[in-house]
């Protein structure tokens, strides 16, 4: 039986986007703000940063940097919230259409 490698993509692809929403998170709350905020800001590629997560799971790199910098940066709770809201939103909005891509080809007809 051949090896289903949308399959195996997809569950690289959730490790990293769960990396992406740690730092996401550590923005927010944590000992970890600064830290966080720089790894968003890096200009590196290499596996595991910020930019080399966005281009392997296809990710809007820009949208999503943006909105995690106004988010890391927000005085007001209710603010952060809204923005907060908005990335996850778009992170959501990016899963759904790669989980549409496997189920289509693999063969699994239209997408719910």
């Amino acid at each position: 039986m051949p090896v289903n490698t949308e399959i195996e993509i997809r569950g690289h692809r959730a490790l990293w986007i769960a990396v992406l929403l740690r730092a996401y998170w550590d923005l927010w709350e944590g000992r970890y703000k600064d830290r966080a905020r720089r790894w968003f800001k890096a200009d590196s590629e290499a596996v595991g940063s910020f930019r080399w997560i966005c281009r392997v799971c296809d990710l809007n790199e820009s949208s999503i940097k943006e909105a995690a910098l106004k988010k890391g940066g927000v005085g007001k709770k209710q603010e952060g919230r809204r923005e907060g809201e908005a990335a996850r939103a778009e992170m959501r909005r990016q899963q759904r259409a790669e989980a549409k891509r496997v189920r289509r080809a693999n063969g699994l007809g239209r997408a719910a």
